[in-house]
């Protein structure tokens, strides 16, 4: 690592190391976000997930398939089918989410992705607040999209892990009251 990178990784550890937050539900950002606990969800891969999982979600348990080997009808038949069988999953709804978000229909990846997200999903809650931010400009809400991407970190999210610190450091949260620690 050079020298010139050190300062920021010391500075985003410092940020990161900082992050916890009670496991019971609390609202974030107008969100009920939930703790997620995995051993209460069944860790069986679906169809659903075989068809969908992502690279960089931790609880993933399926192999990852790359956006453009997703037969988007198909998986998203298949997601349909196992949470009807599995309601609750928040995995399932984040998978569903996300093939729905590359079909291009929004209002129905929102749908999912929030459902994800409130159920404390953690790679779920990092893109609601990713899209918060990123997404139609129109809807543009950077400060509740710094408390997902937060939380998202703070939940172990690598996304979030990475995003909140880097966000916070270019400025995109500037004025949302989160200030980044200082490097000594």
């Amino acid at each position: 690592m050079t020298q010139s990178r050190l300062p920021l990784f010391g500075r985003t550890l410092l940020l990161v190391a900082g992050l916890s937050f009670p496991a019971s539900a609390d609202i974030v950002a107008g969100y009920r976000i939930g703790a997620y606990d995995k051993t209460k969800v069944d860790q069986t891969p679906t169809a659903c997930d075989r068809a969908t999982a992502y690279t960089y979600d931790r609880d993933a348990v399926a192999r990852p398939v790359a956006r453009e080997d997703i037969d988007l009808d198909r998986a998203i038949a298949q997601c349909r089918a196992d949470l009807e069988k599995d309601s609750a999953n928040p995995r399932l709804h984040y998978q569903l989410g996300r093939v729905y978000g590359y079909k291009g229909d929004m209002a129905k990846a929102m749908e999912h992705r929030k459902s994800a997200a409130e159920g404390g999903y953690p790679i779920a809650i990092f893109v609601v607040g990713y899209v918060k931010h990123f997404g139609d400009p129109s809807l543009r809400d950077s400060c509740g999209a710094a408390a997902l991407i937060e939380r998202s970190a703070a939940v172990g999210a690598y996304a979030g892990l990475v995003g909140y610190p880097a966000y916070t450091f270019a400025g995109l949260f500037d004025g949302c009251g989160r200030k980044p620690a200082k490097a000594s």
